[in-house]
């Protein structure tokens, strides 16, 4: 999707979003402390560019919210120990050690232990996880095929995009993955694809690190 690795799902989420909107904008590639929360500008956006795509049609408000944290807690907690080490070898030299002394911090002990590639821990990480279970209906898009592309739709594609780049396309855990749900979520990101294109952007540094 792009050639810089990003530290985290959530500017993936808002270049959906704007890309969706049709709107113009310039990638600005910050450190990984100045990421910002995505919800909130989703909001911005349909208050102020309401058309041509309701992003958070006006009924479904209240919900995207608990959507967002239920997608955490069933999808991106249990993989934090898969990713997190993947995520810090991409980052800066600047911004690695505030990732890792907050990394290191949440779950008390290395990066390197968290688990490690072959281990049990990692397998016990994917047992917790589950299989993602079997095929749940033929809908693609979270809210409905029927209507334009949605905030959900956004933030779980981004999730997907963030761990298909941390455990590598090829590998036999993103191909576990894509069999989730039978397949579903590989057909959410193909529909999504039209919505990914990303300009060269420019680096700035907004942190002292």
């Amino acid at each position: 999707m792009e050639d810089k690795c990003t530290p985290s799902h959530l500017p993936l989420a808002r270049r959906f979003c704007l890309n969706a909107k049709g709107l113009p904008y310039k990638t600005i590639w910050v450190e990984f402390p100045d990421i910002e929360a995505s919800l909130a500008i989703a909001r911005y956006l349909e208050r102020t560019y309401p058309g041509p795509v309701a992003l958070i049609p006006p009924a479904l408000d209240g919900l995207v919210g608990d959507f967002q944290k239920a997608v955490w807690a069933a999808f991106g907690l249990p993989m934090m120990r898969l990713v997190v080490p993947a995520v810090h070898a991409t980052l800066r030299p600047g911004a690695r050690p505030y990732f890792r002394a907050t990394r290191e911090a949440r779950f008390g002990q290395p990066l390197e232990e968290l688990a490690p590639a072959g281990s049990a821990l990692r397998a016990e990480c994917w047992r917790r996880r589950g299989s993602g279970g079997g095929a749940r209906g033929v809908r693609t898009l979270l809210v409905s095929d029927a209507l334009p592309v949605s905030y959900a739709d956004a933030i779980m594609v981004s999730w997907l995009y963030w761990f298909r780049e941390c455990l590598g396309e090829e590998s036999g855990e993103w191909k576990t993955m894509t069999a989730w749900h039978g397949g579903r979520w590989v057909r959410l990101m193909a529909a999504m694809e039209k919505y990914a294109q990303v300009d060269s952007g420019e680096s700035v540094q907004l942190s002292k690190l």
